[in-house]
């Protein structure tokens, strides 16, 4: 066989094609990440040192201001008796000190000077070394309250300090100060529009500030101020979509290099397309008069040189096809006929039965003649090839083959059949309720009783239809109940247990092929009580028919 040329150009151009857009994309893919990861890190680095200059600028703005204070003897001293005193002793003492109308000497005094000049502040707490009581003020309660040391604790958001004695240089006391965290949220929001996670620790660990602290993100930047730790990085779930999307384009654009591309191998191989409809109008004229011409091949190039010589291979072929044909039809009279022949065989044991049944009858065996007459009906029911019945015909079929199961035991079982008015030209499949009716006969039936029954209705409800078989015979027990609805409940074709409940199985497949959802079965037993079928068929009344019901 020759090798054809247009396939290899159609694979080479095309591993060439995929190899070009898979390295340019990959390429741009790495330049879009490497600017974008760049970005982020230099921004991550921006708000870092942002936040850090903001904190160095708040402690050191308090820490000078704690400065001025402890160098103050008179101020200090007013620290020390406003703990160690009552308030009524601290306000006496107050008023006793020289200089209490020179410079404003009080703990309360000082504290809200501290709010006046930072407006950043929010609180401030002096926890002293060795008092039982801690000094509790906020922007709303500057003059602060005593709480007990054993039930403070140290509000979030605050720079602690901790003061010095001038002379001993021990330490007198903590100082919380809580800034207004809002501050370095807003910085943040002017800094970038980026998702930023940011979570800043003091030197025990305890979280000072923290912004999306749950949400993952890529290696972050640190910076200290004081002893405060700063971390700071970018939503990792924002960087991968806006990764991602830039990918998107990239794969976008791919996309529209290779429809080009592919415009461009359409143009090449232009010449072959003019070969090709040479085949074709060859062909078309084959078709339609001269059916002994065939396709030229001198003016064609391999892959079309060897579709053209196949072509006419195969036309050659179908010219001897015909003959074949021909020969097949005359085979397939002969075949009719022996049909034909074969039709007599039923037709003669039908004859027989009826020869049958008459001579009962003219015996007065009247019982033994109906036997036949019913025999010969399902018979004839049975064998033919019709794969739909109406449910008139189904329940005469079933009321027929429960009268000559009845004959053995005329005494021992009642049947009855019902059919509401229009459910007798309801179309459905062929022995969908035989099979159920035949399952009592087989299995229910209790010879040692004398009221077995069996009760088989066709009834009407709106648009909807229900056959309703309803037994009293020995039923089912738990276990066999639950595997049968089970198998009931499936609406799928399984191939699982083949040779058990085949009655059933096949019943429920046929309806829930022929009907989809609008086929719902339910069953129901108990053991000694009988069993009871009811199949419902939705939709099978068109709208305005609910008054026949």
């Amino acid at each position: 066989m020759k090798k054809v040329l247009i396939h290899t150009l159609l694979k080479s151009y095309s591993l060439l094609v995929i190899g070009i857009v898979i390295f340019f994309a990959s390429i741009l893919s790495y330049i879009s990440w490497y600017q974008y990861d760049t970005n982020r890190i230099r921004i991550q680095q921006e708000v870092a040192d942002g936040l850090k200059e903001e904190l160095d600028y708040y402690q050191g703005r308090v820490g000078n201001y704690l400065a001025d204070y402890i160098t103050d003897r008179d101020r200090l001293d007013s620290l020390y008796h406003y703990f160690q005193l009552s308030p009524s002793q601290y306000q006496v003492w107050l008023l006793s000190h020289p200089h209490l109308m020179v410079k404003r000497i009080s703990l309360q005094d000082s504290v809200r000077t501290l709010y006046l000049y930072y407006p950043f502040v929010e609180g401030v707490d002096i926890a002293p070394m060795d008092a039982n009581t801690v000094f509790v003020s906020t922007s709303d309660l500057k003059s602060g309250k005593k709480v007990t040391a054993e039930n403070y604790k140290a509000p979030q958001h605050s720079i602690s300090m901790t003061l010095f004695s001038p002379s001993t240089t021990e330490g007198i006391a903590t100082i919380y100060v809580p800034i207004d965290a809002d501050l370095l949220e807003q910085y943040i929001q002017r800094k970038t529009d980026l998702p930023m996670t940011v979570r800043v620790q003091d030197s025990l660990d305890r979280e000072f500030y923290s912004l999306r602290p749950d949400v993952a993100s890529p290696p972050l930047s640190y910076r200290m101020s004081g002893d405060l730790q700063i971390a700071v990085g970018v939503d990792q779930q924002y960087a991968i979509e806006k990764v991602g999307s830039l990918v998107g384009i990239i794969f976008l654009g791919s996309s529209c290099l290779v429809a080009l591309l592919l415009l461009v191998l359409r143009r090449v191989f232009k010449r072959y397309e003019v070969q090709v409809l040479d085949i074709v109008d060859t062909i078309q004229q084959i078709r339609g008069e001269d059916r002994h011409l065939r396709l030229q091949t001198d003016n064609k190039e391999q892959e079309m040189y060897l579709i053209s010589s196949e072509i006419n291979q195969m036309l050659d072929a179908m010219d001897q096809s015909i003959q074949d044909i021909y020969r097949l039809q005359l085979a397939q009279k002969d075949a009719n006929m022996r049909a034909l022949q074969a039709q007599i065989n039923p037709h003669f044991l039908y004859n027989t039965l009826e020869f049958f049944r008459m001579y009962a009858v003219s015996k007065q065996m009247d019982e033994l003649g109906d036997m036949i007459y019913e025999f010969s009906s399902l018979l004839r029911s049975s064998v033919t090839q019709a794969k739909m019945t109406t449910v008139a015909e189904e329940l005469s079929f079933c009321e027929k083959h429960s009268y000559i199961c009845q004959i053995r035991y005329p005494r021992s079982i009642a049947y009855a059949y019902q059919m509401d008015p229009g459910c007798e030209r309801v179309e459905i499949p062929r022995f969908v309720i035989q099979p159920l009716v035949e399952n009592y006969f087989v299995h229910g039936v209790d010879l040692k009783r004398k009221d077995n029954a069996l009760s088989v209705k066709a009834l009407k409800h709106g648009q909807d239809m229900e056959i309703l078989i309803r037994d009293n015979g020995k039923g089912m027990n738990a276990e066999t109940l639950e595997a049968y609805k089970h198998l009931l409940a499936s609406r799928e074709l399984s191939q699982e247990n083949r040779s058990q409940s085949i009655g059933l199985r096949n019943v429920h497949e046929r309806l829930l092929l022929y009907f989809g959802d609008r086929y719902q079965i339910e069953l129901d037993s108990k053991e000694g009580e009988g069993v009871t079928y009811s199949i419902l068929f939705e939709g099978v009344f068109p709208r305005g028919d609910e008054h026949d019901a």
